[in-house]
């Protein structure tokens, strides 16, 4: 939720340049001074810039407080582990996936009926529709998905475009089609105005797109690309129609009918030869046949993961248990990334396989209603990638959170309230990470795919503490990992500077404390707790800004406690604390959006109020005009 993605950002580009070609370039009243058309772009950008973020402020601002505490703040890829990027496209693949009809092409391919529409929109529309912006905005794009070109400093101009464009080239084809899409659209509605005009020498430009189509199938083919026929027919129905109807006469009825015609090839590929493939298997393409037929195994796998239940699995063991026992997290383990491993692929490129379902990973906790450990976000809180690099001992690939060999026995562990440890059944027992994740822990639960282990080290999701150290925060996570401080009577805090320590006391010898949870939820906790001396209550939940706290109704500070974890200060007695997410960011989102809703309707009333008083305003005009002409002919001298 705190990332924004390259598409955003180029779809922002898009509007703005299409703003700047309508209000200078191709401005509805031509006749304007250059600084009129000037001064209109600038005040039509920022007015648009300045109502969609205040429409959307309560959904920006909160995104971008979360994108700072994250491990990709600001979009910067280098400061990632792992990290990688995704090559831009070669020339020639990209031409084979524009003229392509596979599932691969699919992104990308305009169509047989797009490609000839789109450059022949030049010659039948010339400037009308916007069809100079929107021919530029196609090339642009697909140039920006190819290998770095004199275009792209251009556009690294722009501040960290660079990096967040390098991360993932192609991915800026996913605003391209407004594009193909325009210029066809132009292409057909300029059909009749071009039958009217007749430009001699027009025909032989007709067939230069079909021309320059087939140059390209023969040149991938002599490169060892495949070339699928349906784009070639299609854009040789299209470019035959186009002729045949431009060469008929004006008052051809049946060339009126063109433009239809022309939309029914424009469907019938791709989109209606597919649906026709699918549905009956006529001229169907092998390569599509791993997404309309899955693989069974896949299937199933998809049934087990979205079921709210496991019967006789883990889950249903683990779901008796929270009812029992109050929330605690768990771990599936399934050795991914070990080097002994038979498969080194990780859950996610695994979930078909029954026992990688049964270990409860990939999100299989969400349906279940209980709380994993591990997962997969290419964005998140860099605190707690921070912590899992520690606990594991080494990084990882940035999109996933997983346990690896050295985390299996790391007492970070046990913080993270790991109550229960799931092991596939198929790994050797004497392995060096099975004998380690077994040692000290119990078997409770097994079954011929996972066996299920307590860990009786795991911490409470909430404890109290009556020692405290302040810390630097990059300090924490090696002193963590050490094992060298009691985390049950010690808090590593990390204190603003200046900021004065919460009061702690030690309880008397033998004091019972207590931190019970009566209310768990993503954005809300409640808990009552009983304790002896003033202390710090810390919370196994993930430290992040727009926590706030209150103790008996009374507000206090939330703390960033051993590095990952929420604390607050508690006196003494029996409290009622309620922890609530509420950042400021989407108050004053929430604030802005209101405001601009509201300007948004004032304006439009004010429009429509204006429409409907001018109306009698303007008929009560043009009857006093046209009786003052009846008058003046009276009048006239003869």
């Amino acid at each position: 939720a705190g990332w924004f993605g390259q598409g955003a950002i180029n779809s922002l580009l898009v509007v703005a340049s299409y703003i700047g070609y309508r209000a200078v370039l191709s401005p509805p009243f031509p006749d304007r001074s250059l600084q009129t058309r000037l001064l209109t772009c600038v005040t039509t950008g920022l007015a648009s810039l300045g109502l969609g973020t205040g429409l959307g402020a309560a959904g920006l601002l909160p995104r971008l407080a979360v994108n700072a505490v994250s491990n990709l703040a600001g979009g910067d890829y280098t400061a990632i582990a792992q990290g990688y990027n995704v090559p831009p496209y070669p020339p020639l693949e990209l031409l084979d996936l524009l003229l392509g009809d596979g599932p691969e092409a699919r992104t990308v391919a305009l169509g047989g009926a797009a490609l000839v529409l789109a450059p022949l929109a030049l010659i039948l529309a010339g400037r009308r529709f916007g069809v100079p912006y929107f021919a530029i905005l196609t090339v642009v794009v697909f140039t920006l998905s190819l290998d770095t070109t004199p275009l792209h400093w251009l556009f690294y101009v722009i501040p960290r475009y660079q990096q967040i464009h390098e991360h993932y080239p192609p991915q800026i084809t996913a605003v391209v089609m407004i594009g193909p899409a325009m210029l066809s659209a132009a292409a057909v509605a300029s059909l009749g105005r071009w039958r009217r005009a007749r430009p001699p020498g027009g025909f032989p430009l007709l067939g230069l797109p079909v021309l320059a189509i087939a140059l390209a199938a023969v040149g991938l083919a002599l490169g060892g690309y495949g070339v699928t026929w349906p784009p070639l027919l299609a854009a040789t129905l299209i470019t035959a129609l186009a002729i045949w109807t431009l060469a008929r006469p004006v008052t051809d009825r049946l060339a009126r009918c063109a433009p239809l015609l022309l939309l029914v090839i424009v469907f019938a590929q791709p989109t209606g030869h597919e649906l026709l493939a699918a549905s009956t298997g006529w001229l169907r393409d092998p390569l599509w046949d791993p997404l309309w037929d899955p693989n069974p195994a896949l299937a199933l796998a998809v049934t087990r993961n979205l079921s709210a239940t496991d019967p006789g699995g883990a889950g249903a063991f683990l779901q008796e248990r929270q009812a029992e026992e109050g929330p605690f997290r768990y771990l599936g383990y399934g050795g991914t990334g070990h080097p002994e491993a038979a498969d080194i692929r990780s859950y996610m490129a695994r979930r078909e396989e029954p026992e990688i379902g049964a270990l409860l990973v990939n999100g299989r906790s969400i349906f279940l209603g209980l709380a994993d450990i591990q997962g997969y976000n290419p964005v998140q809180l860099a605190r707690y990638v921070h912590f899992i690099t520690a606990l594991n001992g080494r990084p990882q690939d940035y999109h996933t959170a997983d346990i690896r060999l050295a985390g299996v026995a790391s007492p970070l562990l046990n913080l993270l309230n790991v109550r229960y440890i799931l092991l596939d059944a198929r790994l050797p027992p004497d392995r060096d990470d099975v004998v380690a994740l077994r040692a000290g822990r119990r078997e409770v639960f097994r079954n011929e795919r996972v066996i299920v282990y307590e860990n009786p080290a795991a911490f409470p999701r909430a404890w109290i503490v009556h020692s405290l150290r302040s810390i630097n925060r990059d300090a924490a996570p090696p002193l963590l990992a050490s094992g060298e401080i009691d985390l049950r009577q010690t808090a590593l805090v990390e204190l603003a500077a200046g900021a004065k320590p919460p009061d702690m006391a030690l309880p008397p010898a033998g004091a019972i404390e207590t931190a019970q949870i009566t209310e768990l939820s993503p954005d809300r906790i409640r808990l009552t707790t009983l304790s002896a001396s003033a202390g710090l209550l810390v919370l196994s939940e993930v430290y992040a800004p727009g926590w706030r706290a209150t103790v008996d109704g009374e507000p206090v500070e939330v703390l960033p406690a051993d590095y990952l974890f929420r604390a607050l200060p508690l006196p003494a007695g029996a409290h009622r604390i309620e922890l609530r997410y509420a950042p400021a960011s989407l108050e004053i989102g929430l604030w802005l959006s209101a405001l601009s809703a509201i300007a948004v309707l004032a304006a439009f009333s004010h429009a429509a109020w204006r429409a409907w008083y001018r109306g009698p305003v303007l008929a009560r005009s043009a009857h006093r005009t046209r009786r003052a002409r009846k008058f003046i002919e009276r009048v006239k001298p003869q």
